[in-house]
């Protein structure tokens, strides 16, 4: 399955090693470069991202309400470049989740796909 990364392809592969352990190996054709990892490691991610996603969003929604609500003692300007720089954390913050969301999908395909080999 390949997977964009810096221009060039990353292959994704799993193996399962003789122990029943998932291995995630993401391997670039253009060099003979290559990291494995546990799947279990790959779903660990996945919690961290969706977590910080979660918590970007409640960070920055809250601060855009109490900017909100003190907009009277603030000039224009100042609410208006926080609040752009607010609306860009949270775009990071949706993009954590998305990328957060896609890998735990994907860990979790590969513990089905694990089953499936030792069963």
């Amino acid at each position: 399955m390949p997977a964009v990364g810096r221009g060039a392809l990353l292959w994704l592969r799993t193996l399962v090693s003789p122990a029943g352990r998932s291995w995630i190996v993401l391997r670039s054709p253009s060099a003979d470069a290559s990291v494995t990892l546990l799947a279990r490691t790959h779903h660990r991610r996945a919690l961290v991202l969706l977590a910080l996603g979660i918590f970007q969003l409640w960070l920055w929604g809250t601060r855009i309400v109490n900017l909100l609500q003190e907009v009277g003692s603030f000039s224009a300007a100042f609410v208006a470049v926080h609040l752009v720089l607010y609306v860009a954390a949270i775009g990071a913050g949706l993009l954590l989740l998305g990328l957060g969301w896609a890998q735990l999908r994907e860990a979790a395909g590969r513990r089905a796909d694990r089953q499936d080999v030792v069963a």
